[in-house]
């Protein structure tokens, strides 16, 4: 009796509790666990140095840092939910006005997303402010330094040089302002000279001012003062309104971390940036060596592909080796490159992004034409970056479309032709030069006798065939009547807006730009299929020549100047080097114009 009352009792307590709670309360049933918050995500990007297009160098020996891997970070960030702020800290970026707006442009985009942007400028240049002013605010350490000094174009004339070691000049130029040999000719700047740097540092000046005050909301003139200045302390400078405030890094990271109270907020160094692949024993790094990772050309998807010419432009084959950088541009390889863009399967279009003050009159026509067959298949876009002069101009100017950035040193249609005579030298160093010859013009490419008046004659007449045919290229390419392309030949060059409102190209824009209209114009809605070239080299691509022939590189002894020039201030070594590395070739007739010293900083 008793256990049947108190077993009653215990029914009856869990049906009262019952009414309160729910059944499953008892057994834990269908409880849901706590969500853990996601933490707020910060990025953090250190930009320092060069950032080229692509790297230089692929595979097991490849330098992580390229204008690409930055962009990618960049549009990561964009996409990432957690990411809620962008640092960058800035200070001693070596690059042009044309690179240094991309990264501007780029840094927008975040803003455009959503997140927050902020610049630490530790030691700010030209460069590294124009980059900053794209954020929302602009900081700088106590300890820091703004350098904003204008643009300078420096341009050294060798001539005084050449007569005190006995070299001398000779050259043919078409074009009143194809100065390219100029400094190996004269003892000072020419008018023509002088007329188109003008022109372009007035441009190129305007535009930077444009930026400050768009950004900065600054009345032009002081922008213009602060120029004239020059150099500003942190403190001077966030009162004219070119900086937002004087603070350390560590001080900035506690300002974000107090902004978002109560969250946890990681700052993350190295976000975005791949881990890059170490070998664990001596079969994986053979397996790198062997196996570098290339763009995928496999599958159905629609491609656009990429091809990237960056450099001086020679006729012939890059010299090979090992250790060979993939540098500059050699008419044999773009050529095989070209050959495996257009095996590609469904190829929707190709974009040539162009970075090269031209060179052999030859290679430029034979990459033309090559493009001009590739067009073909798919459609042709151009993107130029810092310069596409002369040659690259010349293997732009049949594209569908042409997209230069605001500061892109582009046109220069001229052709000129030369050498650098040695007589004089040999005579002061007790060596005396004694020929034979047979044939009126045999001494024509003789690096030890000047042109002859016949000699003279028949270079004039093959270079003003050469030049026609080049205005005509390029009228035909630009839809234009070769009276009217004329009067912006000769050689003269352009920024990208003035080229822009003389037709020698058909918008402003940058890599990224370009692809997006070549998508457009191809009917394509969602990104395609990226394929970029040339491809990284396997081990045994790079080991090919090693014992091979080496046709179409540089003689021993010119290899060995070559190397020499790297030991030579910057302004002397783009002229050196180029005249050292043709004059192992037969092909003479040039398209060059090298690019003016535009210092930023």
């Amino acid at each position: 009796m008793i256990r049947q009352i108190i077993l009653g009792a215990l029914c009856l307590s869990l049906g009262v509790a019952g009414v309160s709670q729910p059944a499953w309360a008892f057994w834990d049933f269908g409880t849901t666990k706590k969500v853990e918050k996601k933490p707020i995500d910060i990025a953090l990007f250190r930009l320092v140095g060069a950032y080229p297009d692509r790297p230089k160098s692929s595979g097991f020996f490849s330098s992580p840092k390229s204008f690409r891997r930055f962009l990618r970070r960049i549009r990561t960030a964009a996409k990432t939910p957690e990411v809620k702020a962008v640092v960058f800290r800035l200070g001693g970026l070596a690059v042009g006005l044309a690179k240094a707006e991309a990264m501007h442009k780029a840094i927008l985009t975040l803003r455009k997303a959503g997140k927050k942007t902020y610049a630490m400028l530790e030691s700010g240049g030209s460069a590294d402010y124009l980059v900053a002013m794209a954020c929302d605010k602009v900081f700088m350490p106590s300890s820091g330094m703004l350098l904003l000094p204008g643009l300078r174009s420096e341009s050294l004339y060798f001539k005084k040089m050449m007569d005190r070691f006995g070299l001398q000049g000779d050259f043919v130029t078409i074009g009143d302002f194809k100065t390219a040999p100029e400094p190996f000719l004269r003892e000072s700047m020419s008018d023509a000279q002088r007329k188109q740097v003008t022109q372009l540092i007035d441009d190129l000046y305007q535009h930077m001012i444009s930026l400050i005050v768009a950004h900065r909301k600054l009345p032009m003139e002081k922008v213009k003062d602060a120029i004239d200045q020059g150099l500003w302390s942190p403190g001077d400078a966030k009162k004219a309104g070119l900086i937002d405030d004087v603070i350390y890094l560590n001080d900035l990271y506690s300002q974000l971390r107090a902004s978002w109270k109560g969250e946890k907020v990681r700052f993350l160094a190295r976000f975005a940036i791949k881990k890059r692949q170490r070998p664990t024993s001596i079969w994986s790094m053979f397996s790198m060596l062997l196996n570098p990772k290339k763009s995928s050309t496999k599958g159905a998807q629609p491609k656009i592909a990429v091809v990237y010419l960056d450099g001086s432009i020679y006729y012939g084959g890059a010299p090979k080796g090992l250790f060979a950088e993939e540098s500059d541009i050699w008419s044999d390889s773009v050529i095989r490159t070209l050959d495996k863009v257009r095996k590609l399967k469904n190829l929707r279009a190709v974009v040539l992004r162009v970075n090269s003050p031209g060179g052999s009159a030859l290679a430029s026509d034979l990459i033309w034409r090559k493009l001009e067959q590739l067009k073909r298949k798919a459609p042709l876009y151009v993107s130029m970056g810092n310069v596409a002069a002369s040659g690259g101009y010349y293997i732009s100017m049949g594209a569908d479309a042409i997209l230069a950035q605001p500061t892109t040193i582009t046109g220069s249609i001229g052709i000129f032709a030369g050498k650098v005579v040695l007589r004089g030298a040999m005579e002061k160093l007790g060596i005396a030069v004694q020929s034979i010859s047979r044939g009126k013009n045999a001494s024509m490419f003789s690096a030890f006798e000047t042109f002859s008046a016949s000699e003279r004659k028949a270079l004039m007449a093959t270079l003003s065939a050469a030049y026609k045919d080049f205005v005509n290229k390029a009228a035909t390419g630009r839809k234009m009547k070769p009276e009217a392309l004329l009067k912006l030949a000769g050689g003269r060059v352009w920024t990208g807006r003035q080229a822009l409102s003389n037709g020698l190209v058909d918008k402003l824009g940058d890599l990224q730009d370009t692809i997006k209209l070549a998508m457009t114009r191809t009917g394509l809605k969602v990104r395609p299929q990226i394929v970029n070239f040339p491809q990284p080299k396997g081990f045994f691509e790079m080991l090919e020549a090693v014992s091979s022939n080496q046709q179409g590189t540089l003689p021993y002894a010119a290899q060995r100047l070559f190397a020499l020039t790297s030991t030579l201030p910057s302004a002397l070594i783009e002229p050196l080097r180029f005249l050292l590395k043709t004059q192992g070739q037969k092909q003479q007739v040039m398209m060059y114009h090298p690019v003016p010293q535009i210092r930023l900083r």
